[in-house]
């Protein structure tokens, strides 16, 4: 018997599990991730991935940004852009 309540689905939502994902370069979005946040931008404007990364900087907030092409795996994800921390890691 299983305690887990609610649905299974791919998509990243807040105060969930991140959902596996294949980048385009073949490695898994959980290979991404590290001590910091983590901004996965999946088919994001250059202008508008700069200014977060800009404005992180600014803040004092160590930031890392996984920029790909929303195609495979990619484009489940809704909306383009997903903040991700890596929690209980070794």
């Amino acid at each position: 018997m299983c305690g887990a309540r609610g649905e299974h689905v791919f998509a990243a939502r807040p105060g969930h599990h991140l959902p596996p994902r294949r980048l385009s370069a073949g490695r898994d979005v959980f290979e991404e991730l590290g001590p910091d946040f983590t901004l996965l931008a999946f088919g994001a404007a250059q202008g508008c991935v700069e200014a977060i990364r800009r404005d992180a900087t600014l803040l004092g907030i160590p930031l890392k940004v996984v920029a790909d092409e929303p195609g495979g795996e990619r484009a489940l994800d809704d909306p383009v852009w997903t903040m991700a921390m890596a929690t209980g890691c070794p």
